[in-house]
């Protein structure tokens, strides 16, 4: 387990010392992190135009939309071919009243509509992609109303870092000479140092899995880079994949971790067959606030005094900080915060799953947290 220590936590402390990447695509988004939903990990390439739509109706019946989820993204499996002018057409007969309607319907619903391409010549799964198209592939994005586009990296192979930087980079001018605004989303899979300057946000991990032990492992990949989290850019450690493989003790832990590390909370399930519980999850106004949080910080573990047993900490711009207990263990597990690691010794405690004040530390707070869980607490120093 990495240890990240005081040294990460000064650089999420004092903004001067933060990385300080020219916001090359500032144009106004992302000043939060992005929450949506995703097609990719609940319908693979089983997308169309009456799957997208039923979803985003869910997502607003759900009452997701009020909570904040605006971004509809439809991932691969779209895109046709070229037409003679060497605009991208969608696949017929699933999109057979084309993207730009399809978009239409999105913004009645009052949502955001994504699509997704690929730096290369074809998409992961084999479709027509965006290399050498990026100015006319952008400008067709524009003219069909996408707010939102996703950018993998496929092929992978035989492609030298200097090319996959040129090739991210021409798609982020090309979006931004469109003069329409549009989130740019990175997905190569692993971080490098020209990605803030480059999206809005940017895939820190490999695709994640609908497991406990992966979901934990995009977490600690994904918390190396917390000191380059800020509005207008943020990591990503891959979707909210809530198809039904943990337990809703898990996916309450995953959604914390989510939401302490500033991370885009965009949903990957099937919105019309939720696993139980999750609604509720996904519905916190307490932890969703905590995500959003003008500050833009990302939390850095404080403690771990016990092997598997951690504190993990975000700075908020009230003053307040919020304390993530994770037990990464089988077993119930006791675990304290020490308010003195902040430079406190008495502070103010609110359970945020619990919905419940639990009055005034000094300076240690104690919970118990169940096996594979969490305990979000968000606290406030006192005179």
């Amino acid at each position: 387990m990495v240890r990240y220590g005081w040294i990460l936590l000064l650089l999420v402390l004092l903004a001067p010392g933060r990385p300080a990447p020219v916001q090359a695509l500032d144009n106004g988004l992302a000043l939060t992190p992005p929450m949506g939903w995703n097609s990719w990990y609940a319908f693979r390439c089983n997308v169309s135009s009456d799957l997208i739509r039923d979803q985003a109706r869910a997502l607003v019946s759900l009452g997701l939309r009020e909570a904040g989820y605006r971004y509809v993204v439809l991932d691969d499996c779209w895109s046709g071919e070229r037409d003679a002018d060497g605009r991208l057409t969608a696949v017929y007969p699933r999109f057979a009243g084309g993207i730009a309607a399809l978009a239409q319907s999105i913004h009645g619903m009052r949502l955001k509509f994504g699509i997704y391409s690929s730096r290369g010549p074809r998409t992961c799964m084999d479709f027509h992609a965006s290399q050498d198209y990026e100015a006319i592939d952008a400008q067709t994005f524009a003219d069909w109303g996408v707010d939102y586009v996703k950018y993998d990296n496929c092929p992978w192979e035989g492609v030298s870092e200097d090319e996959l930087r040129s090739r991210y980079q021409l798609m982020r001018d090309a979006i931004l000479a469109t003069g329409r605004p549009m989130l740019y989303s990175l997905s190569m899979w692993s971080f490098r140092d020209w990605h803030p300057e480059t999206g809005h946000l940017s895939r820190t991990t490999f695709d994640i899995e609908d497991n406990r032990d992966n979901m934990l492992n995009r977490f600690d990949v994904n918390a190396a880079y917390a000191a380059y989290a800020r509005p207008g850019y943020w990591n990503d450690p891959d979707v909210l994949y809530f198809g039904g493989g943990m337990t809703t003790t898990e996916y309450q832990t995953y959604f914390t971790l989510w939401a302490v590390s500033a991370a885009p909370l965009m949903i990957s399930a099937d919105l019309r067959n939720l696993p139980p519980g999750t609604l509720e999850i996904l519905r916190q106004r307490e932890v969703i606030a905590i995500n959003q949080d003008p500050a833009g910080r990302q939390a850095v573990q404080l403690a771990e005094a016990v092997p598997g047993l951690q504190v993990w900490g975000k700075p908020l711009s009230s003053g307040e900080w919020a304390i993530t207990l994770l037990n990464r263990t089988p077993a119930p597990a006791d675990i304290t915060f020490d308010g003195g690691s902040l430079g406190w010794s008495r502070y103010r405690v609110r359970d945020v799953w619990a919905r419940a004040d639990r009055g005034t530390a000094e300076p240690l707070f104690t919970a118990p947290v169940a096996p594979y869980g969490v305990v979000l607490l968000r606290v406030r120093a006192l005179p």
